[in-house]
C-alpha cells in the first residue's frame, strides 16, 4: 500500500480516540470536563468537589437524601446549604465582583462568558438558564443558584430561603447541589429515574418556566 495511504490511516487512527477524550472546562477555582463524564467539579479555592448540577436533576429531595444515606449511591456526599452555596458562588467568581452573600437574594455577577453550562452542568427547564436548588440552614427552606446566558454575556444570580422544599422538588429538571471534601473517587453516573412527572406551573424570581411535579 502507499505510504502516504498508511500515513494518512495512520494519523486519522491516532485522532480518533483524541476526538473522544473529554475536554477540561474550567472558570475561577472551578473546573470539571465539558461532557460532564466526570459528574464533578473540582473547587480549588475551598477543597471542595461539587456534582455537576444535572447529575441529579431528576431527583427530589427525598430521593436524593436516600441517594447520599450510607449505602446510598452518592454516601459521602451532602446537601449544600446556604453558606455552601456562597462558598460555591465565591469559587466560580473568583476574582471577579460577587455582590451575593449568605442572605438575602441578589445578581452575584452579569459580566460573565455564555458557555458556563459546560462546566456547571445542562440543568433546569433548559433554553437560556440552568438551576440548581440549595436548603436553609435550617433544612425547612430552600434557595436557588441561576446561571443565566442569553446573547454575549451570561449572569449568575442567587436567591437564599425563597420557597420550600416541596416546590422546589417540582421544578423541572432542578436537582439539589451536593458537596464533599477533594480527594475522592467519583461516583457513577447512572443514577435510577424517578417516577413519571407531571406538568406543574410555578413562577420563582427572575424566572418564568414551565415545571412539573413528581406523582408521589
Amino acid at each position: 500500500m502507499n505510504k502516504k495511504v498508511l500515513a494518512a490511516l495512520s494519523a486519522g487512527l491516532v485522532a480518533l480516540p483524541l476526538a473522544a477524550n473529554a475536554v477540561p472546562v474550567s472558570f475561577g477555582a472551578l473546573s470539571s470536563d465539558d461532557d460532564g463524564s466526570t459528574a464533578i467539579i473540582t473547587d480549588s479555592l475551598n477543597n471542595y468537589e461539587w456534582l455537576r448540577w444535572d447529575v441529579l436533576g431528576d431527583l427530589t429531595y427525598a430521593e436524593t437524601l436516600a441517594a447520599i444515606s450510607s449505602g446510598g449511591q452518592y454516601e459521602g456526599w451532602q446537601f449544600a446549604r446556604n453558606g455552601e452555596a456562597q462558598l460555591f458562588t465565591n469559587a466560580l467568581l473568583q476574582g471577579l465582583t460577587n455582590a451575593c452573600t449568605a442572605v438575602g437574594s441578589d445578581t452575584c455577577n452579569s459580566t460573565l462568558p455564555n458557555v458556563l453550562t459546560d462546566l456547571l452542568g445542562n440543568s433546569g427547564p433548559g433554553g437560556l438558564s440552568n438551576m440548581v436548588g440549595f436548603l436553609s440552614e435550617d433544612n425547612v427552606q430552600a434557595g436557588f443558584l441561576q446561571y443565566t446566558h442569553e446573547g454575549d454575556l451570561g449572569g449568575l444570580f442567587k436567591a437564599n430561603d425563597v420557597a420550600d422544599v416541596a416546590l422546589m422538588d417540582a421544578a423541572e429538571n432542578v436537582g439539589w447541589l451536593l458537596y464533599r471534601a477533594g480527594g475522592n473517587v467519583p461516583p457513577q453516573t447512572n443514577v435510577p429515574e424517578p417516577g413519571s412527572l407531571a406538568l406543574f406551573a410555578v413562577g420563582m424570581a427572575g424566572i418564568g418556566a414551565m415545571r412539573r411535579r413528581r406523582r408521589a
